[in-house]
Parts: C-alpha cells; structure tokens; sequence
C-alpha cells in the first residue's frame, strides 16, 4: 500500500497543473441536455446499420445523459475483454409500427427469452405521442458492435407478443426464434440491492447505434434505491431504454434500465429484484450471488482514491500500480480492461545472425523475392540445372512467384488438341465403314485429325452414284422424281423405290405430295417419361414456340406449341416420334430440371370470420424450401385475441394449406384454400369450417 499512496501524492501535483484547464471545460461543456426517443422511417425495419435520414423523429423523454457524455463504444476493449464477453449477449430490439421503426435494447436471458422494457413492446401502443395503433413486426439484432458495419451480425425474429410483461415494473419477456444464446451467451440475473455508490456497467445501443458501454462515473447514487427504483449515474441515450445494469464487480445484472430523471441528474432503472419477486418466466433464470470477499476498510479506502488517481492520469504506470495493489477492488476489471487495451509492450524483432553463404552461393539465404527472380523466367518455372535449385526452394517455401498453375487438360469434344493421335482417330473414324463420322458432336475430332493430317484407316471417298441403294448422295430433286408419283400428288408403292421415300421423309421435303398426317400429339407426349417431356418443353420454348412453365404437363400452351414447330419446318407428314427427334436436335437441353420455386411475401394479414365474428391476425411465412415438388413454408400466426400459433404452410400451385398449433395450449387448426394467379392473395376455409382471407401486409 506504501507505493499506492506514494503514487496518489505524485499525482495530486498534476492534478494542480489540470484544474485550470478543468474549469474552462466546464464553463463551456455545461450539463447534457435530456434526450428524445428516436424512431426511423418503417422501410429501415430488416436493415442492421440505421442512417441518420432515415430518421422519424419523436418528443418522448425516456433517456438522459449526466453531465459530459461518457458513454464510449465497446469495440474500444479487445474481443477477448471483459466488457466484450458480457455484451454479447446485448443487443438492439427494432420493433416496428404503423408509425416507424424505434429501436431499443434487449438481452438474452435464456434459449427463447430475451428482457426488455414494457414501453420498448406493447407499452409502445400506449404513447399517445407516438401514436402507433399496431405492432407489425420485431427483430433481435445481435452482434452489431461497429456503428455501420454489418458484417458478422445475426437477426433474428421476436414474437410480437409478450410472454409475460407489466407495464407498472416496465419490463416485457419477449420469445425470440432461433435461440440466439447459442452463440452469444446469456446474462445471470440475481435478486440482489445494490448499496450506495456500486460501480455499474450499462451496455445497449444509444440511438440504434453499434453496441456502447457506459463505465466511466457510472455507479450508483446515494441514495441508491427510493420508491423501489434504482437510480444510477451512467450515461444513457435514445435507444438505450431496455439496457441491462450489471454489477460492475458481480458481473450479474442487477437492475433494467428504464428512463431518464433530467431534473435530478440521474438515471432510475427497475430492481432485478422487484422483477423476479413478480416473474413466474424469470424466476426460472434467477442465478446464485457469488459475493466477491470484500477488503477491509482501510484497503478499500486506499484503493477507492488509488483508482480516482489513476482515472484522472489515464497512465498506463498508475493503472499498473493501481491494480498490482488491489487485485480485489470492485473497478479492478475496468483497469485490466485499459491495460488490456493500451498498455501492452511492443514485440521486440529478433534479427537473424548474418549468413555465411550468399544467395549465389546457397538458395537457402536467398529472400523471397530474389528466389521468384531466379526460380521463373518469363512467368514460367525455369528448371534448368542452372536454376534449379532456385525452383525447388521455392516449392519447399509454398511460393507461387505469379506462375499460374498448369491445369492439364482431358480430351474431350470440347479440346481435341490435348488429344494423342490414337484417341483422337477413335472417335473421328468409323471403325466398321472406315468412313468419318458424321455425328455433329464427334466432328471436332474430325477436324483435328485432318488438321493433324491423320488418316485414321479412312479409304479414300469414292463419288457415288445416286441409286436406290444409295439415296443419301442424291439431290433433293431427284430423289423426289423416284419418291412421288407426279399424277396422284402420292408417295410411289413400290417396294423398289421405298428407300427414295424414306430419305425424302428424312429430309422433312413434302415432294408436292399433299397428303398429311393426322397428329396425335397429347397420345405420344403423355407417353413419354417426365424429363422427356419437360426438356420437349423447354425445346419449343427456347425456338419460340411456347411461354408456359417447364412442368411437363399437356396443355393448350403445349399444344400450339408444336403445332407451330410443325409447321414453321414443313412436318406435316412425319410422325410424332420423328418431330419429337427433330425438335429436340434443334436445342441442347438440360438433362434436369429443378422445380419452380413459390415465393410469397413474408409478412402476412391472415383474418378469420367465424359465427359472424372477425378474429384480426397476423402471419410470418419463414424458411421456404421444397420438398417432392411442393413449396413449404414455417408459419407464425398471432391474433388480436392474444392466440400465438406455430405450424407450416404448402402451397402445391395455386393450391394453400396450413397446420398450425398454439403456442401453449393443446389447440390446432388447420385450413386450406387457393391463391390468386398473383400469389397477392388468398381465401379458403378452416378445418372448424371458420373462412379465412389472407392479403400481404
């Protein structure tokens, strides 16, 4: 204690030296102003980073600051610090109206329950300055710690309706989907009184700002406690309502910051005590005192002005001193915390001894740099024997120098030039005919074996003569000479000349014959399997001829479409199977098709009439997905009759169906309707014959 109080004598004679300039602070700084409520345009509502244009504006006074503002942000302190691990578990609550959005702060007491106050939820509908007549919606933002940063932040949904609340203790326990303490923790609450003067930290979000902690001067007053409200000195803004108060030595809650009392130059928030003695939800979540052993008086007192001291210097050595000497005072953390932050030694660089080979002499001391200069030459490896060794080390140190990696490329259709000469004339030449292929995907191969000048066994071509043995050389006209009989406009019968039909038909020429297949086109398309008839779909709609859904069904769209394909190539007298063949040679079609996706609004008003009564409720649909063909949606539903419902939602089509189950009671229901062609609304009937209409909204 010697050196602590030694320490407090030296800086009484800085203090002398900065009293002065104090006073001229002071002269200017003046006492804070009380602060307004603020609220945001409703279009804010989802976005984690709120600009100050987006601002709505308001005149209710909830929140005050005491004196000059110490109110600083959180990222300030090092992930790993104090403040930082129990603010996780803070974060800001948008609740939007018909009015705007106005964000507020709320923290996680457990798996589905955040804390907040009752004006911050329900409350909110009952100022008359605001004026709001609904709540839409709510979301839990968590992890907003850099003011404009949205990076690493998580959402999540709130039910609207409190669990449990009391607008005279002002509190609300609100649910929460998702269960956000899985990765940000949950706070401790104790049925604790704090004494006069306790250090507190006070974390939330002061005008929907990233995450702020209030520590300097934050503590509570004397008296501490009057009409059963904590008053408090910690720095507090519009958005701050909701903020946990935590026992800056217990590191537990003691208390939820409520309003402002800009006449009395404090702040009151709500005993944790009075809330837990009143909560059946939170009585649950009541933790155990671990009471730090407290130092005797003489200790305390010498620690009390040693931190007073060190608070003023703002010195790394007095903070040290401060904390070598009072390891177990209540405000050590915050001194740790700024040791943490700004005391810590530089590393010092430790230089290598001096080699004795030179880089010419042994790659090994070459620098990075010099290795890439000698390892590549012009943006390739150089491995000569010259540089090799060069290479190698730079492969044993992970450098790439800007060489790119060699992909080595497969033979394919795609890059016969990659292909050896026996592969290539394997799909170039027909192995039975010693001709060249003449499929359309194989002739690249064809190509490149030319380009090469590879012969691959072909024989040489020998003109041939058209014959009926051979009507493939054979000229259009020609073949329909021997093909058509010119006096009955019909194709010839004779079994002689039937190869001449046969290539004319092939060909798709009419030859002046006028006769024409009657089509049985829905017969032969439901015949096929689905994927055949999606890709025949997909076919005419990528040539024009259809602007249906890729589902695979018969339909007028469907039929009109090959109709128009039919006759835009002069088919009229093949058969179905040849139109389908040419149709789909036409277009390179997916071998799958994925399903098409519904998407519905996510916000929904969902009103049931019933014996002549209309129940007003809302609808969340959350987390589509498809399963066999069908959109399903997770569904939340509440009423203005206080019912809560969880279920699920499907829509096949235009077809709507729901199953839904309340929330704390053994009572289902279920419905099922139809949509419009916009999917903007949709009507049906409940399973205790109870209609429904449902519009976004």
């Amino acid at each position: 204690m010697f050196l602590a109080l030694r320490l407090i004598q030296l800086l009484k004679v800085a203090k002398k030296i900065t009293s002065s300039i104090a006073l001229a602070l002071m002269a200017f700084g003046g006492a804070a102003q009380s602060q307004n409520l603020m609220g945001f345009d409703r279009a804010s509502f989802g976005s984690v980073v709120l600009s100050q244009n987006q601002s709505a504006g308001s005149e209710i006074q909830l929140e005050s600051a005491i004196g000059l503002y110490n109110n600083e942000p959180i990222l300030n302190y090092g992930n790993d610090s104090v403040f930082a691990r129990i603010g996780k578990s803070v974060g800001r609550l948008d609740v939007l109206t018909d009015k705007g959005n106005f964000p507020c702060t709320a923290f996680i007491v457990s798996k589905k329950y955040i804390l907040t106050n009752y004006h911050c939820s329900f409350g909110m509908l009952d100022n008359e300055r605001i004026g709001a007549t609904r709540i839409d919606a709510t979301q839990f933002v968590a992890g907003y710690t850099q003011t404009g940063i949205d990076e690493g932040t998580n959402r999540y949904t709130v039910i609207p309706t409190p669990v449990e609340f009391s607008a005279e203790l002002d509190y609300a326990v609100l649910e929460v989907l998702g269960n956000p303490s899985q990765k940000y923790g949950k706070l401790n609450l104790v049925n604790l009184v704090p004494k006069d003067r306790t250090p507190f930290w006070v974390i939330g979000h002061p005008n929907g700002e990233g995450q702020r902690i209030s520590r300097e001067k934050c503590r509570a007053s004397a008296p501490a406690v009057s009409r059963n409200k904590l008053l408090h000195t910690c720095d507090t803004l519009p958005g701050n309502s909701g903020s946990p108060v935590i026992d800056a030595g217990l590191q537990v809650v003691v208390a939820l910051h409520h309003a402002g009392i800009s006449n009395e130059s404090v702040n009151a928030a709500i005993l944790m005590s009075e809330i837990l003695s009143n909560s059946s939800v939170l009585a649950a979540y009541k933790a155990p005192v671990n009471v730090v052993k407290p130092i005797d008086t003489v200790e305390q007192t010498a620690c009390d002005a040693l931190y007073s001291a060190a608070s003023e210097a703002k010195a790394c050595f007095a903070y040290e001193a401060y904390v070598k000497s009072c390891r177990g005072h209540a405000l050590a953390p915050i001194a740790e915390g700024y040791i943490e932050k700004f005391c810590q030694v530089q590393k010092t660089t430790q230089i290598e001894p001096r080699p004795t080979k030179t880089c010419s002499q042994d790659a090994k001391q070459c620098g990075d740099e010099q290795i890439c200069s000698l390892a590549t030459k012009n943006g390739r490896w150089d491995t000569s024997s010259v540089n090799q060794f060069y290479f190698q080390e730079a492969k044993k140190r992970g450098l790439t120098c800007g060489v790119k990696a060699q992909v080595k490329k497969t033979c394919t259709a795609s890059t016969p030039e990659v292909c050896t000469s026996t592969t290539l004339c394997y799909y170039a030449a027909n192995q039975s005919t010693d001709e060249w292929v003449v499929s359309y995907k194989l002739q690249s191969y064809v190509k490149e074996a030319k380009k090469r000048g590879l012969t691959c066994g072909v024989k040489a071509q020998v003109k041939k003569t058209c014959t009926a043995s051979t009507p493939e050389v054979c000229t259009s006209t020609t073949l329909c000479y021997y093909a058509a009989n010119q006096s009955t406009d019909e194709w010839v019968v004779s079994y002689k000349l039937q190869s001449y039909v046969k290539e004319a038909k092939k060909r798709g020429l009419t030859c002046g014959v006028k006769q024409v297949n009657t089509f049985n086109f829905k017969q032969a398309f439901v015949s096929q399997p689905k994927l055949k008839r999606q890709q025949l779909q997909y076919a005419l709609k990528k040539l024009g001829h259809y602007s249906y859904g890729i589902d695979g069904l018969w339909g007028k769209g469907t039929s009109a479409g090959f109709d128009k394909f039919v006759n835009s190539n002069g088919l009229r007298v093949n058969t179905e199977a040849q139109v389908f063949s040419s149709l789909l040679s036409k277009v390179k079609v997916p071998s799958s098709f994925k399903p098409d996706p519904i998407r519905i609004a996510r916000n929904w008003s969902l009103d049931i009439s019933c014996s002549g009564q209309k129940i007003l409720g809302a609808a969340i649909f959350e987390n589509r997905k498809i399963v066999s063909g069908k959109t399903q949606y997770s569904l939340y539903y509440a009423n203005d009759r206080g019912g809560r419902y969880r279920g699920r939602a499907e829509i096949v089509g235009t077809k709507f169906e729901f199953r839904m189950k309340m929330v704390d009671r053994d009572i289902s229901s279920t419905g099922s309707g139809k949509f419009s062609s916009s999917y903007r609304r949709a009507e049906g009937t409940t399973s205790d014959n109870c209609s429904f209409v449902a519009s976004p909204g």
